[in-house]
């Protein structure tokens, strides 16, 4: 009874503190870029105001996503905790449905132990971000908890369940394409293992598949604004060599915070490895639990494909490409750790020590970076007046969600001069189009026009970004007339147009 009840009740604790860090990082923690662009779409009047900015290229995925959240803020508000509410959520179900999965094959205690993972795995920043991705795992979870009770024969129910979590995916984001790659490669791996052709997985991949036609008329539109963004010199997508190093740690480890805990793993096996090979003793799996593990690789090296399938998409197809996009892989890491766990010696003791620690992992977890918070602190310290020039186009979205009305009515975005253009120019190309769609009151102000009619104002600049060409201009042409205050990765800067 009580090898029953432990495992739950660390669980919960793990359910407990994931929800209080999450909360509380996404009560404080300014919207960023995307995030600001999916609720100002969101807060729009009506459902075919939401449709029509989206259409326009407020934001790069089908709709829907803006319409759940739009019908969430008619009901309660529009709040940085209302809006990022569905992705905890959605983490929560996501860690429930993967450690339901496993404590069916390898125990209670495995179950916990992958529920509290996942909780604590890269998923953790997609919970607390108002965007579609902590809903997409949710949805492969779902899919994934049907595939793998279908048996030797797929029921028509489940096969309906399938496609349907598969559709709902692809109608969130267009990369959930690469959720239908990697149930196919998994089907095919299961195939393999039991000899076995379940024509109904095909079908139900087909029935996912063929709804999402339906969204071809606005790929092909915003396929067409994206041409412009990818191109860019340092674009913030490019599939490099070096960004799939990047996005492995970021899928694999997650943050930095993540490091405690991957320290006192290995040394805990270390540890026991080394014990049960000098004492002779040490824990062996029984062959019924074996085969219930096989199902349970299958599933975690199908959902690690993922990352290389969202690689070499982007290579190939999109040109864009970020660790968000193949948040499968992390899900298929910690189904992995989880069986390795399983079959290390003294996997009881090593379970419970690692349960434990990460029940307490959220409560150590650091505030992610957020300049715009930082941005507030440093113009509150330096009170200046007059216009109040952004050079960051994501900056520039992120405080005029986030600033208080004083300093919103100050902010302003300038055209580049001639000659000069952003590193990544996808950012000022998504606030054009802002503009242009269905804010035409964001304060976008030709170059000229605005240093003709202001001799000085501040500039917020962060010299030597990708995004902010505009103040290494500044700079180089001595328009820098004093600094008020220099912050990591932020200046804020006195000008003076020449007379």
């Amino acid at each position: 009874m009580i090898a029953r009840a432990a495992p739950l009740v660390l669980a919960l604790v793990a359910a407990l503190t994931y929800a209080l860090t999450a909360g509380a990082i996404s009560q404080t923690r300014s919207l960023w870029l995307d995030e600001a662009l999916a609720v100002w779409a969101a807060r729009l009047p009506s459902y075919s105001d939401v449709v029509t900015a989206i259409w326009n290229g407020a934001e790069f995925s089908p709709p829907t996503y803006d319409l759940l959240l739009h019908t969430l803020f008619q009901a309660t508000g529009s709040d940085a905790l209302t809006a990022r509410l569905p992705s905890i959520i959605a983490v929560l179900l996501t860690a429930a449905l993967i450690g339901i999965m496993v404590g069916k094959r390898l125990g209670p205690l495995f179950g916990a132990l992958a529920f509290a993972l996942t909780l604590n795995s890269a998923l953790f920043e997609f919970a607390i971000q108002a965007r579609a991705y902590a809903l997409m795992t949710t949805l492969l979870a779902g899919a994934l908890f049907l595939w793998i009770d279908a048996g030797q024969r797929l029921s028509p129910l489940r096969a309906t369940g399938i496609a349907l979590c598969l559709f709902a995916s692809a109608s969130l984001h267009y990369y959930a394409v690469v959720t239908f790659a990697v149930f196919a490669l998994l089907e095919g791996l299961w195939t393999l293992a039991h000899r076995k052709l379940r024509i109904g997985m095909w079908l139900a991949l087909a029935a996912g598949a063929l709804p999402c036609a339906v969204w071809l008329p606005l790929i092909r539109r915003h396929a067409s604004f994206n041409s412009g963004d990818v191109n860019a010199p340092d674009f913030y997508g490019a599939p490099t060599a070096s960004k799939l190093i990047e996005h492995v740690q970021a899928l694999f480890l997650g943050t930095t915070d993540n490091w405690l805990f991957v320290l006192a793993a290995v040394l805990i096996l270390a540890g026991a490895l080394v014990y049960a090979r000098v004492s002779g003793e040490g824990d062996t799996a029984d062959a019924e639990s074996r085969d219930g593990q096989r199902d349970l690789a299958i599933a975690g090296a199908g959902l690690l494909a993922a990352l290389p399938i969202a690689f070499v998409l982007a290579l190939t197809v999109t040109h864009a490409f970020s660790a968000r996009y193949a948040l499968a892989a992390s899900i298929g890491v910690v189904i992995l750790f989880t069986l390795a766990i399983h079959r290390a010696p003294y996997r009881t003791q090593i379970a419970y020590a690692l349960l434990a620690l990460l029940c307490i992992m959220p409560l150590v977890r650091s505030l992610p970076p957020d300049f715009a918070r930082s941005s507030k602190q440093l113009l509150a310290k330096h009170p200046t007046t007059g216009p109040l020039v952004v050079g960051d186009a994501d900056l520039f979205i992120e405080l005029l969600e986030s600033a208080d009305p004083v300093v919103r009515a100050r902010i302003v975005y300038l055209r580049r001069p001639a000659g000069v253009s952003d590193g990544n120019t996808a950012s000022e190309n998504q606030i054009l189009r802002l503009k242009a769609s269905y804010k035409p009151d964001l304060p976008i102000v030709a170059f000229d026009t605005f240093t003709r009619e202001n001799r000085e104002f501040t500039v917020l600049a962060r010299p030597g970004w990708r995004n902010d060409a505009l103040s290494d201009y500044f700079i180089a042409k001595g328009w820098v007339a004093g600094v008020y205050s220099i912050a990591p990765r932020l200046s804020l800067l006195k000008a003076r147009t020449p007379q």
